[in-house]
């Protein structure tokens, strides 16, 4: 049996696929990141840290220590993905791609060790240091 393709369905299914590529993600809560970036071992608190940033994503024990941590994603959707997979990376953010982490370790109700991570954008490599 032969069916054909209607071309108006086509067109449409077409259309519908490109408007959804550019709907925009988001995961995570976007939380403070220039108070992320002051968090000192061994001063700030647990209780510092929830009244600013919130709850945590994740939250873990390990041993005596407690593990929060925070993650934040916002991207282009299925559009930026394809630019990424291509390799059509650019200096600029047209997408306002942006991906972060932070992970807090605690021993007691202070900080032993915090670490910040902003992945995305990629860091603009006319802004770095010479070295």
């Amino acid at each position: 049996m032969n069916e054909t393709i209607h071309p108006a369905r086509t067109g449409i299914a077409f259309l519908m696929a490109i408007t959804l590529s550019g709907c925009a993600t988001q995961l995570g809560y976007d939380f403070n990141d220039a108070y992320a970036q002051q968090i000192k071992p061994g001063e700030t608190t647990k209780a510092e840290i929830r009244s600013r940033l919130g709850r945590p994503a994740i939250v873990s024990r390990v041993g005596e220590e407690d593990i929060w941590t925070y993650a934040y994603y916002k991207g282009g959707g299925p559009g930026a993905v394809m630019r990424n997979l291509f390799g059509q990376r650019t200096l600029v953010n047209p997408t306002g791609e942006q991906q972060k982490r932070l992970v807090v370790t605690f021993k007691g109700d202070s900080v032993k060790d915090a670490t910040f991570k902003q992945e995305l954008p990629p860091p603009d490599p006319l802004e770095q240091p010479y070295r």
